[in-house]
């Protein structure tokens, strides 16, 4: 069996985290960009406190991994630290501080059957980003690096769904904010990486108002005007127009051949903030609008790519995997399934389905 080393630490902070060089969305944004050169001189592979020391060393600029960095190099006279345990054994270290939010990091890796130890690093600290970063890398004995790898076919919403790295075992368990039927796990596939393991309502999008599954989408706006129908064809009557500069966005619902219902027939103009600065359409009339000129982006969660399925489960077959750069800058929905937690999408020559949790329905932010 292969064996696993974990390392975990939480961090309680007393007091908000100071100024600091580096952020963890600074880390989110950079990490792919170098491997990291891991440094020891026993006999053997690298252990956990080598692969832990050689990250912390090159991120120790932040608050968190500093501490870290501290702790492992026999620094603990920290005053904030209420509590550090290193199981040298079972390749396992915690260490907790007091705080009214959660700061939290941990580590582990596993044996691949190739001989590469591959080494998942979390990190969270809510002071800096609402939600963890989960990073992989694959240490190659030829290089003596860590070199940074996207290893997880699917990417959960970290924001609404927390996560642990395994201390024993060698599966990753999720743990959302929402209740779920069952459990969610990221089970470890050897050299494919993980595979999510996840109810399907494990994300559901439900118009709060009607109960119909919905997307969010904006207005691509290219060229000409946009024509609002009050049937779901080309042949009904105009009920509104809308300018190709009009940056807006609006919520669909009910497809029917290429068509989307815009909910309550109004649009949102996506600089305000506030919702009740909303434009109604149709005068009363049912408002519909072509899939054609609407869309929205992909969130690409810590660079990595987003799955497509044959079917809207998470046990059915990857057709693709889009990628930051590749295809077309956004896609284009064609169906929601009817918990509302799957879209549709057409980017490119790509046609499939793709979590709800991928969409990034607003034209001025990338929501990674």
């Amino acid at each position: 069996m292969k064996r696993l080393f974990a390392i975990a630490f939480m961090l309680f902070f007393l007091l908000p985290l100071g100024a600091q060089e580096l952020t963890l969305s600074e880390i989110e944004d950079t990490w792919m960009s170098s491997d990291i050169p891991v440094v020891y001189t026993h006999q053997g592979k690298p252990n956990i406190g080598d692969f832990a020391t050689a990250f912390c060393k090159k991120y120790r600029d932040n608050g968190l991994v500093g501490i870290w960095y501290d702790c492992l190099s026999g620094k603990r006279d920290n005053e904030d630290v209420a509590e550090f345990n290193l199981d040298t054994r079972n390749g396992y270290v915690d260490i907790s501080l007091v705080s009214d939010a959660t700061v939290a990091g941990q580590m582990c890796f596993w044996n691949l059957p190739d001989g590469r130890q591959r080494v998942g690093v979390k990190l969270f600290n809510y002071y800096e980003l609402p939600r963890p970063i989960l990073l992989f890398y694959d240490y190659y004995k030829e290089t003596g690096s860590m070199t940074p790898e996207l290893v997880v076919d699917h990417m959960p919403d970290f924001a609404r769904c927390g996560f642990s790295l395994p201390q024993k075992g060698k599966d990753i368990q999720l743990f959302p904010e929402y209740e779920i039927d069952g459990e969610a796990w990221l089970r470890y596939d050897g050299l494919n990486g993980f595979r999510l393991d996840a109810p399907d309502n494990i994300e559901l999008a439900y118009s709060a108002a009607t109960g119909k599954p919905i997307v969010d989408v904006y207005l691509l706006g290219e060229g000409s005007w946009v024509n609002v129908r009050k049937g779901p064809t080309s042949n009904s009557e105009v009920v509104a127009k809308l300018s190709p500069e009009q940056i807006v966005t609006m919520i669909l619902e009910t497809p029917k051949n290429g068509w989307w219902h815009i909910q309550d027939d109004r649009v949102y103009p996506a600089e305000e903030e506030d919702d009740t600065d909303c434009l109604f359409l149709g005068g009363g009339s049912p408002c519909w609008i072509h899939n054609s000129v609407v869309g929205f982006s992909l969130t690409f969660f810590n660079g990595m790519g987003v799955p497509v399925y044959a079917q809207p489960s998470w046990r059915s077959e990857v057709i693709a995997t889009i990628k930051p750069g590749e295809e077309e800058p956004f896609a284009h929905p064609l169906d929601v399934s009817s918990d509302g937690g799957w879209v549709k999408i057409v980017c490119g020559k790509v046609i499939g389905w793709i979590r709800a949790e991928s969409i990034c329905s607003n034209p001025l932010t990338t929501c990674a």
